[in-house]
């Protein structure tokens, strides 16, 4: 796991515990703002794994598991603990969170298309205060937007979530928190410099363009 690279200060004896690492991230959310950021992400199946994901995960019994998710699409609580902390932290300093459910390397950690789906409906009903058991019960998050699969178009093994399918999750998250009466930003991203398909673009509330391993003009470009 990614874990063995980043070593506390008092060195790699010390166990890695996630409520610190969020302990110690709050902290630093307040500085964020100070030095004008307006949004982070954070994702419920972590991000850049090493060494990086090339598509062999789910043949790999040693492949970390980093999945907010169970195999059914439930939510982990102790998830939604350090979660609830970081978008309340976010909130109070004026952050959006663009809060990514599912990331290439972990969706294969849901077992089918029905469970990634039931996985998108607990996500909404988190994030609209409406999902039983979650610290926010009653209390939407009104900092939140939705990003489905980051960057769709990268070794997803769940078609669903593959680029020329994922739209139909994005309609089915804002059609969901509409039956709440919550507009809930929702969108998916591809990689860099690789522009979103036309049926993502219809479906989602606002358009994410990564910027990784792009040139100036060539960001510019997608902007355009």
């Amino acid at each position: 796991t990614t874990r063995v690279h980043w070593a506390y200060p008092s060195g790699p004896a010390e166990p890695w515990n996630p409520s610190r690492n969020v302990a110690e991230m709050l902290t630093q959310i307040p500085g964020y703002r100070t030095r004008g950021l307006n949004a982070m992400t954070i994702s419920l199946q972590g991000g850049s794994q090493r060494p990086f994901y090339s598509g062999n995960a789910a043949a790999d019994p040693n492949w970390p598991i980093i999945s907010a998710f169970t195999s059914d699409g439930s939510l982990k609580t102790a998830y939604l603990t350090r979660f609830n902390q970081i978008i309340e932290a976010c909130d109070m300093n004026s952050l959006v969170v663009i809060l990514t459910l599912f990331y290439f390397g972990q969706d294969h950690r849901l077992s089918n298309q029905s469970a990634i789906e039931s996985g998108v409906d607990n996500v909404v009903d988190w994030v609209t205060g409406n999902l039983a058991g979650s610290p926010n019960v009653g209390n939407p998050y009104t900092n939140v937007v939705l990003e489905i699969a980051n960057e769709a178009n990268i070794h997803y093994d769940h078609a669903i979530l593959q680029a020329s399918n994922v739209a139909t999750l994005v309609t089915r998250a804002r059609n969901r928190a509409l039956g709440y009466g919550v507009i809930l930003p929702t969108s998916v991203s591809m990689g860099g410099n690789v522009l979103p398909t036309g049926s993502i673009v219809a479906a989602s509330s606002y358009i994410l363009l990564h910027g990784n391993s792009t040139t100036v003009n060539q960001a510019q470009a997608m902007v355009d």
